[in-house]
């Protein structure tokens, strides 16, 4: 029997790797994530210290964790292994409580371009909420419509503008 695991199908049609099993398709998933997030992360603090955006760098970082949902095809949902896909939620998670509730250097490169202030508190509100309904939305709608609307929801949240304007009594 041979293997239709999504990397094997990629694998095939570029290289001659004939087949992997699904938990080897997996685990290469979610390395993919984990690059893709390193990636997102190293160009966010480009553009907060090279650009010297923060606002910028943020809503940069918003918007591609929030695409996370783009590695979900690479997944094989036919072994248990498809829930690494929560793989860097889970550790983002853990990074930013321990940032924000430990560490507390407001210097950090990825407290600055993930916080508004500088603020490591900060990281304990919005991006921790974040993790915990990305970490939610893939092992509870992970591969439906349902989680990919409410991913989508997040990265036009990232799009907006905030600004907070007082409203007058007249």
């Amino acid at each position: 029997m041979t293997s239709t695991t999504p990397l094997t199908k990629f694998l095939q049609s570029y290289t001659t790797i004939a087949t992997i099993s699904p938990l080897t398709n997996n685990i290469l998933a979610s390395l993919l994530t984990v690059l893709y997030v390193k990636l997102v992360l190293e160009t966010g603090a480009f553009i907060l210290y090279k650009l010297q955006k923060p606002e910028l760098s943020r809503k940069f970082i918003h918007v591609c964790a929030a695409s996370w949902i783009v590695f979900w095809p690479l997944f094989d949902t036919t072994h248990w292994s498809w829930r690494l896909n929560v793989l860097v939620p889970v550790a983002m998670f853990f990074k930013l409580l321990y940032k924000g509730a430990i560490l507390r250097d407001p210097n950090d490169a990825e407290t600055m371009s993930m916080s508004r202030s500088s603020n490591p508190t900060e990281l304990l509100y919005g991006p921790l909420h974040f993790t915990m309904l990305m970490t939610w939305v893939g092992l509870y709608r992970f591969m439906s419509y349902q989680g990919i609307v409410i991913m989508s929801s997040m990265i036009g949240d990232g799009i907006t503008r905030n600004r907070m304007r007082k409203s007058t009594r007249t």
